[in-house]
């Protein structure tokens, strides 16, 4: 993750790990085999952080809040060609990536979108599962464009902007008050 695909062999993950190749090859068959196996315990692992956070009876606002910090986080220790690379040279890797994308990560927007509707924060007349493809299309367009450097912006920044243009577009009037007083907190920490 933080070097990119192409760049490690099998020789420096042994060498870093302090394994032989013998060893290793007893857990795995190949490079390709051993991507997909992190990249699914990769997203196993997230959708049971992103699932807890849910979980937790936040608000709606908060909750995306909490949650955009947790990809934020996991996506910057992402190396910038990691996706690329999975997606041309490990096509049963990059299947996993788009499953969780489309699947996972669209539902969990669309529940948000949901729980914010009717804890009265989110407009009423918006339709989840359109917001919530148009979110994801903004958020897959961050992470192949996440290098620009005509914005000069931190990764952490720029998922906070996207964050904000998204709910300001969908927040009812009670949830852009909401909205507003969570944003003065959150300029101190970011």
């Amino acid at each position: 993750m933080q070097y990119g695909l192409r760049n490690v062999t099998m020789d420096d993950l042994c060498r870093e790990m302090g394994m032989s190749k013998k060893t290793l090859y007893q857990h795995v068959s190949d490079k390709a085999d051993l991507i997909v196996k992190t990249v699914q315990r990769e997203i196993d692992q997230e959708e049971r952080e992103i699932s807890g956070l849910m979980q937790r009876g936040l608000n709606a606002i908060d909750e995306l809040l909490e949650v955009t910090r947790y990809v934020s986080e996991k996506f910057q220790q992402i190396h910038p060609a990691t996706l690329f690379e999975m997606q041309k040279y490990y096509p049963e890797a990059w299947q996993i990536f788009e499953k969780h994308r489309s699947q996972f990560v669209l539902d969990t927007i669309e529940s948000n979108i949901t729980k914010g509707i009717g804890n009265g924060l989110y407009r009423p007349d918006v339709f989840p599962r359109l917001i919530a493809r148009l979110y994801s299309i903004k958020i897959d367009l961050l992470a192949e464009n996440r290098r620009d450097p005509q914005l000069n912006l931190s990764e952490t920044i720029i998922f906070f902007e996207t964050l904000k243009y998204h709910l300001r577009g969908i927040c009812s009037a009670e949830g852009l008050k909401y909205l507003e007083t969570k944003l003065i907190q959150m300029q101190s920490s970011i």
